[in-house]
C-alpha cells in the first residue's frame, strides 16, 4: 500500500511538472554551433535539472545542465561538435530531466520534433564600417556565415540598419535591405553632425524562421560641414520628389482633358447632305418634303418650244415581198397558195412588219 501511494505521488508530481513547464520552454540556435534554451522552473523543482537533446536518425546526444536549481527561469546552452554542423532536415527530441527530493530520476518530453531551421536567432553581424564617396555615405558589414560553405542561411537573411544623432540619440532612423551594404545620400543627413550606426539580421521567413539577432557593435561617424545639397526651401530634401510628383500629375491631367475634349467634338459633329443634294438646297432651301412633293406631281408634258425637232429623215427601202419567207403563219395556207404575182400579202405579226407593210395591209383590209 505504501508503495502504491508513493507511485501515485510521483505521477501527480510529474504531471504538475509537465503542466508547469510545457508552456514556458524555448530553445533558439544560431544554426552554426550553439543551441540556447530557457525553461521556467517552480520552487517544487528542487535539485539538479537538465535537458537532453537526442538527434533523430542518429546516435548524437547532448546534455544541457540548467543553471537554476531552486525554481524560476533556468537556462543552458550546448555546443555542437563541429561548427556549421546544422542542416535543413535536422530534428531533435528534447526532454526535461531532474532528481526528486528522494533521489529518484524523472524525465518527460518537452518537444518530440524540434527543427533548428525554424528557431533561428542569427549571430549579430560584425565588421560594420562607414565610408564616404562622392555625395553618399556607404555602410558595409558581414553576417558571420560566410565561412559556412554548405548552408544557404547566409543568402536568406534580411538586415535592419539603424543610425541616430549621437549627441542626444534623436532622429532615430531605420533602413531595411537584403544585402550586406547600404548607401545614404548626404542630403538626407544633417550637416556637421555626429551619428551612431548599428545593424542586426533575421531570417527572411522564406525557408528559415526565427527572430532578430542582437545588434552589432556601434560605429560613430560625422558628416561634413559643407555639402552640395540645395538650399533650404521648397527644393530641399524632399522638395524635388514633390515637384516631380506634381509634374507627373499635371501631365496626366492635361492628357486626360485633351482626350475628353476630342471625344466631345467628335460627338457633336453632324455631317451635312448639302454636297449630295445641290438642287434641294438651290430650289427648296433644304426642305426635303417640299422637294419630294414637287417631284411627285410633275407631269410629262412638253411645252411648244420643247417640240421634238427632226434634223433629217432617212428612208429605208422595204424588202420585196417575194423575197420574204413566211414561217409559222397559222390558218393561211389557202392564201399563200392562191397568191398572184405582184399581189400584197397582209402582215399578221406587226412586230416583224415594216411601216410600208402596215400601210399596205391596212389598205387591203379596207378594200
Amino acid at each position: 500500500m505504501e508503495q502504491l501511494k508513493m507511485l501515485l505521488l510521483l505521477l501527480l508530481h510529474a504531471g504538475f511538472w509537465l503542466t508547469d513547464t510545457s508552456e514556458n520552454f524555448q530553445c533558439d540556435n544560431d544554426f552554426t554551433l550553439t543551441i540556447s534554451c530557457s525553461v521556467n522552473l517552480t520552487s517544487a523543482h528542487d535539485g539538479l535539472h537538465w535537458l537532453n537533446f537526442d538527434k533523430m536518425y542518429s546516435d548524437e546526444t547532448y546534455k544541457c545542465n540548467l543553471s537554476n536549481t531552486g525554481g524560476g527561469p533556468g537556462s543552458c546552452s550546448i555546443v555542437m561538435e563541429r561548427s556549421c554542423n546544422f542542416v535543413d532536415f535536422d530534428t531533435y527530441k528534447i526532454t526535461l530531466c531532474g532528481n526528486t527530493s528522494d533521489g529518484a530520476k524523472t524525465c518527460h518530453m518537452l518537444d518530440d520534433r524540434y527543427l533548428p531551421k525554424e528557431h533561428i536567432k542569427p549571430n549579430a553581424p560584425c565588421c560594420l564600417a562607414v565610408s564616404h564617396n562622392a555625395s553618399q555615405h556607404h555602410f558595409t558589414w558581414k553576417n558571420t556565415y560566410e565561412k559556412c560553405r554548405f548552408t544557404i542561411l547566409k543568402d536568406n537573411l534580411e538586415y535592419q540598419l539603424c543610425f541616430y544623432d549621437g549627441r542626444d540619440k534623436g532622429g532615430l532612423r531605420f533602413h531595411y535591405t537584403d544585402n550586406t551594404d547600404y548607401s545614404v545620400d548626404d542630403c538626407d543627413l544633417e550637416r556637421n553632425t555626429e551619428y551612431t550606426t548599428r545593424v542586426r539580421s533575421k531570417p527572411s521567413e522564406t525557408h528559415f524562421k526565427g527572430q532578430w539577432s542582437d545588434w552589432s557593435q556601434e560605429v560613430r561617424w560625422r558628416t561634413d560641414s559643407v555639402t552640395d545639397c540645395p538650399a533650404d526651401g521648397f527644393l530641399s530634401k524632399h522638395g524635388k520628389k514633390i515637384f516631380l510628383a506634381l509634374g507627373v500629375t499635371a501631365t496626366l491631367a492635361l492628357i486626360l482633358g485633351c482626350a475628353l475634349l476630342k471625344k466631345r467634338r467628335r460627338d457633336e459633329f453632324v455631317p451635312t447632305p448639302e454636297p449630295y443634294f445641290q438642287s434641294l438646297y438651290a430650289n427648296c432651301h433644304g426642305d426635303f418634303k417640299s422637294w419630294v412633293d414637287t417631284k411627285g406631281n410633275t407631269t410629262m408634258t412638253l411645252e411648244p418650244e420643247d417640240t421634238l425637232q427632226v434634223d433629217s429623215h432617212v428612208e429605208e427601202t422595204p424588202a420585196r415581198h417575194d423575197e420574204m419567207t413566211y414561217k409559222n403563219v397559222p390558218n393561211q395556207p389557202a392564201r399563200l397558195a392562191s397568191r398572184r404575182p405582184g399581189s400584197v400579202l397582209p402582215c399578221y405579226w406587226p412586230e416583224y412588219c415594216t411601216m410600208s407593210d402596215l400601210e399596205k395591209s391596212a389598205q387591203i383590209s379596207g378594200n
